[in-house]
């Protein structure tokens, strides 16, 4: 019963690895001007990053339901839980950072948008006047 549970996680965390990978080449390819500021080459590689590290993840777990990892010692299975343990804490620094970038991001994004917004409303103040002298 582990075995399979392991294997369709491992199936499961493979998928999820090559969905991330193709969305993220997608949407970064796909010429939205709208939301330039939001898919940058750092997010891509970043985000790459993150399925590359997903897939060692999924070799692992699927390494480890097929039986070719020899976890039958406990310096092994001690590695084995480490690698996943480090695994891990990457994929949660690198989701954190991508966060934060966003974060920023969407900050600049919104102080760029408001200032436009106050020029715009400058000039159509400060247009042609019809006065009556």
């Amino acid at each position: 019963m582990g075995d399979k549970v392991a294997l369709i996680f491992g199936i499961a965390v493979l998928a999820i690895a090559a969905g991330l990978a193709g969305w993220e080449i997608y949407v970064f390819r796909k010429n939205a001007q709208e939301f330039d500021w939001l898919h940058t080459p750092r997010r891509l590689r970043r985000r790459l990053l993150m399925a590359v590290l997903l897939l060692m993840v999924a070799a692992l777990v699927l390494g480890d339901s097929f039986g070719v990892l020899a976890l039958d010692n406990v310096r092994n299975l001690m590695i084995y839980v480490i690698s996943l343990t480090g695994l891990a804490l990457l994929l949660f620094v690198l989701s954190v950072r991508d966060l934060a970038d966003m974060a920023r991001s969407a900050e600049r994004h919104a102080i760029q948008d408001l200032q436009s917004a106050i020029d715009e409303q400058k000039k159509k103040e400060a247009g042609p006047r019809d006065t009556i002298e």
